[in-house]
């Protein structure tokens, strides 16, 4: 008698995409409900910087007109709005304390823009653990510098 074979099983594979559609379907690190209100606002702040921002270099280049080219007599160049200009100016001094505090400030910068506690610590070399406590601490800096997170202002009656 001849012996029966197993049916090949057919096993499903999903097709997760490329890493830009991954990032677009995950749900955004600072919409959880296990963030605190001052670390979500000092992410969307940072997100604002990074994402809609110039720099310095790039502010001279609008302001110069960037030379050459066509002439006409339209000369009308779109500046960027002052609360960028800010923003990033916030946002270098922030990276200056993070240096001085021993902060990795990619990992809250990698956070703000979307990616999670893991994948920042991914990207960096770092365990989830210690990516975590350079997100809080980095976030926390920026909330603190901008004036994001309330503290109990002490009275010093000592009563």
């Amino acid at each position: 008698m001849a012996r029966k074979r197993k049916a090949a099983r057919v096993r499903e594979v999903a097709d997760n995409g490329t890493p830009e559609t991954r990032r677009r379907v995950q749900p955004d690190p600072l919409l959880s409900r296990h963030m605190e209100n001052h670390r979500a606002a000092a992410g969307y702040a940072l997100r604002e910087a990074l994402e809609e921002g110039i720099g310095a270099r790039g502010f001279d280049l609008v302001r110069i007109g960037m030379g050459g080219g066509a002439k006409s007599n339209v000369h009308y160049v779109p500046l960027p709005q002052e609360h960028l200009m800010d923003a990033r100016g916030w946002l270098v001094r922030w990276r200056r304390e993070c240096v001085a505090a021993g902060i990795v400030h990619a990992v809250a910068e990698a956070v703000s823009v979307g990616a999670s506690v893991r994948e920042a610590g991914v990207m960096l070399g770092i365990p989830k653990s210690t990516a975590q406590r350079h997100a809080d601490r980095g976030l926390d800096l920026y909330a603190d510098m901008r004036g994001y997170r309330r503290r109990a202002i002490s009275t010093g009656t000592g009563g």
